[in-house]
């Protein structure tokens, strides 16, 4: 099963890489997102585009079977051009917009910390740690237009990954918060509160990176938690 599942991810990732402009004379190169760059019906590159950096970093640094990109510079160097891109085109304020310009947008600039600050710990590389943390303070500093568990959950990882990046307590501080909060938002039932109520999509992307965090920092109060909504979403499953 595992085979299938990483056959089906590295065949996938020849078309992540048709998305980038990989010229490098092109003001826009680094940019995910196609639709922007060369068939422009796009006003602004959609910041969420750029996580595509994270898949090439995990392909370039691991050796798997029939990975092709494990090793190759080109891949380890449009992974660095992805966030030198998204580094011009975040608001001053250190935030990102996905769908119009000074959206500031809290989901999107959570995950392009996430897949950001991910891709630099694979490398072992901080130099990037000035723009995580500028990042990193305005998710600090503001808050999501309402009560969305997955976005936290994404915003926690991504400021803990800063802490490891920093050995800045506070990032970890930070991320406990919001780890905290989000078991105020799980229901009875297992699910997590998602602007209004039950999303049984988004619980698997909370799922997912609570997971993450507890991998990196063995907190044990998630383990209940976790295990609470996964019985939740299991009723979910196609037999």
């Amino acid at each position: 099963m595992k085979e299938q599942y990483l056959n089906y991810a590295l065949s996938r990732i020849p078309r992540l890489l048709g998305s980038i402009d990989r010229n490098k004379l092109s003001n826009t190169y680094g940019c995910f997102d196609r639709n922007f760059w060369h068939y422009k019906v796009t006003d602004i590159c959609g910041g969420i585009y750029q996580c595509g950096v994270l898949p090439l970093a995990i392909v370039y640094k691991n050796e798997l079977p029939c990975n092709t990109f494990h090793n190759e510079p080109r891949i380890k160097e449009l992974v660095y051009a992805g966030i030198k891109y998204t580094s011009k085109i975040l608001n001053n304020e250190g935030c990102a917009d996905e769908y119009y310009p000074y959206e500031r947008a809290y989901g999107t600039t959570a995950f392009l910390l996430y897949a950001f600050s991910e891709s630099m710990i694979i490398f072992n590389d901080k130099k990037f740690n000035s723009l995580f943390e500028k990042m990193a303070k305005w998710l600090i500093k503001n808050e999501d237009s309402g009560k969305i568990a997955n976005h936290l959950a994404v915003s926690a990882m991504a400021i803990q990954n800063v802490y490891i990046l920093t050995g800045n307590t506070k990032y970890s501080q930070e991320s406990k918060k919001r780890i905290m909060e989000i078991l105020k938002l799980q229901s009875e039932e297992g699910w997590f509160f998602e602007y209004h109520g039950c999303d049984p999509g988004y619980l698997t992307l909370s799922i997912n990176f609570l997971a993450k965090y507890y991998q990196k920092t063995k907190d044990p109060t998630l383990i209940p938690t976790l295990n609470k909504a996964i019985e939740f979403s299991s009723n979910f499953i196609h037999p």
